[in-house]
């Protein structure tokens, strides 16, 4: 009897639900670079590029689009939110944003070739950042939009 009623309970299998996804369509674009810190032009450039990268052949129905990776990915990035949170925005699960996150930051590691560290005149560049900011010791930058940067002058 207890046999049976196990075996029941295995064969009942909760309706999958899936939520809503956000896509750069239903965002204005004030919206989309307050969230996102890039525009609607540059975010479908990226997707274009990391399209072949995202795309994954599954023989399920509701894999997740290279779009929305990338949103997921430069919602993560410019914000430094929560999986939660950035999964409740995007309507996929917190794994998948992980999953979503390492597939974004790989493909953009590949693909895009622009973000060099210096190998060579470090001694200059480091000389050079100080003559133009009062910067010592730096030898690059990236962004400085999530940190002000305030440089103190001797008098």
């Amino acid at each position: 009897m207890a046999l049976m009623y196990v075996s029941n309970i295995s064969l009942k299998r909760k309706n999958r639900m899936f939520k809503e996804r956000v896509g750069l369509d239903e965002l204005r674009d004030s919206e989309i670079v307050s969230r996102y810190r890039l525009d609607r032009t540059s975010i479908a450039e990226l997707v274009s590029i990391l399209d072949e990268s995202l795309t994954k052949c599954t023989k399920r129905s509701f894999s997740i689009s290279a779009e929305t990776q990338v949103l997921v990915g430069l919602r993560y990035l410019a914000k430094g939110a929560f999986y939660s949170e950035v999964a409740d925005l995007h309507g996929i699960s917190r794994s998948s944003v992980c999953l979503a996150i390492d597939a974004f930051v790989n493909a953009v590691n590949a693909k895009l070739d622009n973000i060099r560290f210096p190998v060579e005149n470090l001694y200059s560049i480091k000389y050079d950042f100080y003559q133009r900011c009062g910067l010592p010791k730096v030898v690059g930058a990236i962004d400085g939009t999530l940190f002000p940067i305030q440089v103190k002058f001797a008098p």
